[in-house]
């Protein structure tokens, strides 16, 4: 999904329901073209986050986003109304554009920790594409998912796109890993590195990555 999209979708647009049946919807009003206009499988490893977003969200744990916020300096957020997915973002926009803050927020953090200006709140989305693409997702398949136009003028006017299951089995190819091949997983709150050989959390996200740069 592209940040503007995340930003603007609400949660009425969130579909949860199995592992294999949630999704997100996302409406022509939120995305750049027609071919944005679709949904969206979230993956299994995204499912608690996206749970806490929209109904589980407890209150420890939005205090020690805001204490974690407050402590690095990381952007302004504010309680406003709850109708989106992401709540609480100030946006001076004119456009109404909501993923400005949150690009100021990852460019806070990143610069945190290190990482130059080629690394933008888009490269999530690149790394995204990336993935399927050497995971041998197909490139009919592809433009449905990340809401490009179809690659052929056959798949554009003849179908009508991939099944909710196709989409869901590309999308769970992707893993995300630290360099040293742990796996990144959401748990108890935050994203941590697991060791998945031995099913064993080893530390929060942002430490490693903290003392991957020492």
């Amino acid at each position: 999904m592209r940040p503007e999209e995340i930003a603007q979708s609400k949660k009425h647009e969130i579909h949860i329901g199995r592992s294999d049946r949630s999704y997100i919807h996302i409406p022509r009003e939120n995305t750049k073209s027609d071919a944005g206009l679709r949904d969206v499988p979230i993956h299994s490893e995204l499912l608690p986050l996206i749970k806490e977003l929209t109904y589980w969200y407890p209150d420890e744990q939005r205090e020690a986003r805001e204490r974690f916020d407050k402590e690095h300096k990381i952007g302004k957020f504010h309680p406003d109304a709850n109708e989106y997915l992401i709540e609480g973002i100030v946006s001076n926009s004119k456009y109404g554009i909501r993923s400005d803050p949150l690009s100021q927020r990852f460019k806070n953090l990143k610069n945190k920790l290190g990482y130059n200006g080629a690394t933008v709140l888009y490269s999530f989305r690149k790394t995204v594409i990336t993935m399927l693409h050497q995971a041998d997702v197909s490139d009919g398949l592809v433009p449905y998912i990340v809401g490009h136009e179809p690659p052929s003028f056959t798949f554009s006017v003849y179908s009508g796109g991939p099944s909710m299951k196709q989409k869901r089995d590309a999308i769970e190819k992707i893993q995300y890993r630290d360099g040293s091949g742990h796996l990144i997983r959401w748990h108890t709150g935050w994203w941590h590195v697991f060791d998945d050989k031995h099913d064993a959390d080893l530390t929060p996200l942002e430490q490693a990555i903290s003392a991957s740069k020492s």
